[in-house]
Parts: structure tokens; sequence; C-alpha cells
């Protein structure tokens, strides 16, 4: 054990406190410092000193220990919790109110979300179960809201989407939307057969076709002729109906169409003749016309 013959008590004091905590026994320690020359009065003297210290440090870790670690009186605690006051909130009421109406469920979820955020910050505002029972609320209501929206919508577009849509972007129509459904001895058929109009005015006819061939065909309907007291008046009227479309065997298909007289037209009686051309697909036959005849007054004023 290293230690210098001049060392004053306190250094023996801190050696002999050293020397323990490596684990040295007292009488070890006695031992090797009456070989250094020191009196049995002076050891024991420092052993003393440093009993002293170690009893005085654990008095005052105890102390401190008893004071820090005081349990808390719950009591105590439950009364002042007890005494916070519950202040009235009646944003949560009006959420709760407006989620009951369906116009105003989005009106009730957003003051719902923000009362709810209010109330977590301020536990003493009342109304945390108004705020969730508005969120949950109109968050249902929009869900109803939007699917009978939905339903709604293709319910009209089912029921009047031909109707609501323009002549020239409709579908291919079967034989019950035909107002004059073709047959096989007469495979051609107009919905009218005179029209009316004005100058610049249009209206709408449907073409009906009967594919009587043992083939699918590729028709398509366009505008022939058109004649007044021998003139050529093609360029008088327009002609706008849909794309060519493919005709199963033995199947019908309609063809709406756009009739529009030009504002530079003749007031007249115009004899008009439509023409269907049937292609074959896959073959090589011929291609083949149907004609169908329609009359169609233009006038320049209601009282001619």
């Amino acid at each position: 054990m290293p230690l210098e013959n001049n060392v004053s008590n306190k250094k023996l004091v801190q050696y002999i406190k050293d020397t323990l905590k490596k684990g040295f026994s007292k009488a070890d320690i006695e031992n090797a410092l009456l070989q250094r020359g020191y009196t049995e009065d002076t050891i024991r003297q420092a052993f003393l000193q440093v009993n002293s210290r170690n009893t005085n440090f654990t008095k005052t870790n105890k102390a401190v220990k008893n004071k820090q670690y005081k349990p808390p009186n719950k009591k105590a605690n439950k009364s002042v919790k007890t005494n916070i006051p519950n202040k009235k909130y009646g944003l949560p009421i009006a959420a709760f109110i407006l989620s009951l109406i369906p116009v105003f469920s989005l009106i009730g979820l957003i003051l719902g979300i923000v009362s709810l955020v209010k109330i977590k910050k301020n536990p003493a505002l009342k109304g945390k179960g108004f705020a969730i029972a508005a969120i949950v609320i109109s968050s249902l209501g929009l869900i109803f809201t939007a699917l009978v929206f939905g339903l709604g919508l293709s319910f009209v577009r089912n029921v009047f989407g031909p109707s609501l849509q323009e002549p020239h972007m409709l579908d291919i129509g079967k034989q019950t939307l035909i107002e004059n459904p073709p047959t096989q001895d007469k495979p051609f058929t107009l919905s009218k057969a005179e029209l009316f109009l004005m100058l610049g005015e249009e209206l709408t006819i449907n073409a009906g076709f009967y594919n009587k061939f043992n083939e699918s065909v590729e028709s398509s309907l366009d505008i022939h002729s058109c004649y007044t007291k021998g003139k050529d008046t093609t360029d008088q009227i327009s002609f706008t109906t849909t794309q060519s479309k493919e005709v199963a065997a033995n199947d019908t298909v309609a063809f709406p169409a756009i009739i529009t007289a030009s504002k530079t037209a003749s007031s007249a009686i115009h004899a008009c003749t439509l023409v269907i051309t049937a292609k074959p697909i896959g073959s090589q036959n011929e291609e083949e016309k149907f004609y169908q005849d329609i009359l169609i007054t233009i006038k320049s004023n209601i009282s001619e």
C-alpha cells in the first residue's frame, strides 16, 4: 500500500477511506500504518474521523431522502381537482344540432372537430360528448348524402340519358327505340316522312335499319340528294348523324340524325333522299344501298 511518511492527518484519513474502498480490512490497514511509523493513537484517531464522517453522511442522506420522497396526500389532490370549475361550452351543442340536419352536416362536422380540440386543451370545458356525437353523426350524414346523390345521378342517366345527350352522340338503338321499326321486307325506315323547318332551325329524326343478311355489316346513314323544282338543293340542308355501326345478322339498329335548314335556304318543299350503306364485314360481297324519301318543307316565316 503506497503511503508517504510525511502525510498529514487529513491525508491519513483520506488514505484510510480509499484503502477501505479497495477492500482491505481495518487490521491490514493498521499493520501497514504501524510499519510506516504511525503510532497507535494516531491511527485510532484517524479511524474515528473516518467513522464519524460516514455516520454524518448516512444521517444526512436519510434526512434528505425522507424529505424528498414524502408520499403525496391523495385526499388533498382530489380536493384540488374537484375544485376546478366546469365551464359551459355552447359550441359542441350547436355542432350536435347542425349534425342532425343533413344540409348542415359539413358545418356540424367542422364545429364538432373544433370544439373537441378546445375541450382537450381545456378540460374544464363541458360538452365533449356532444362534440363526439356531432362528428360521428355528421360523418354518417355526409356519407349517406353522397350515396343518395350518386344513386340519383345514376338513375337519371339511365332513364333520361338518351334524351339528354346530343343526337349525334347517341349510341346504337334497338328496335324498341325506333318509332317505325324496320323489317326484313322493309329494312330501311324513318320516324317521320315529312319535316317542317324554319330558316336556321334543326329537327331530329330516327332512321331504322334491319340487317337481313346472314353476316354482319358495317352500316352508315347519309343524305343522298335534295331537289326543289328540278334544282339540286343538297347544299341548303345539313345532315348530322352517328358514325358507321356494325350490325349483326338479323339485328336492328337506329340512327339518330339532325337535319338543319341553312339560313339561306329556299323557302320551298325539298324532296330529299336518305341512304343507308351496308358493307359486309369479312367477306368479298359487295356493299348494298337502301334508300328512303323524305319531304322537308322550309319556311322563312310562320305566316307562310
